[in-house]
């Protein structure tokens, strides 16, 4: 391989599919300390679902203080277990009181440019 030039991308990386999954919540006014008392609760809860259904690449943002977007990868549309809807609910009740749910984990959204 001659200087500047770079190795061949592996196959496999050129045509891995995934599907993209976001999710957003907005903070009632004031309660931004508590949202981040919230996730460090449910925090172990929210990683182990993400990995029981194959998230890769999950980010997390904080947009201000009254707004979070999330965003995971998987390689298939996941298909939740009782035991995972389970975990997601309980998630999304732990947080309920500090804001609303704009959209939810494994809820279908679409992207604006298809």
């Amino acid at each position: 391989m001659g200087q500047g030039e770079r190795p061949p991308v592996p196959l496999e990386w050129r045509v891995k599919k995934v599907e993209r999954h976001a999710f957003a919540f907005k903070i009632k006014e004031g309660c931004f300390t508590g949202f981040r008392e919230c996730l460090g609760r449910i925090w172990p809860d929210l990683t182990a679902l993400l990995d029981g259904i194959g998230a890769d690449n999950f980010s997390l943002w904080g947009i201000g203080e009254d707004l979070v977007f999330g965003y995971y990868e998987t390689e298939e549309i996941p298909s939740l277990s009782e035991k995972d809807a389970a975990a997601l609910q309980h998630i999304l009740d732990q947080t309920q009181e500090k804001g609303e749910w704009i959209s939810s984990p494994n809820q279908e959204m679409r992207l604006m440019y298809q």
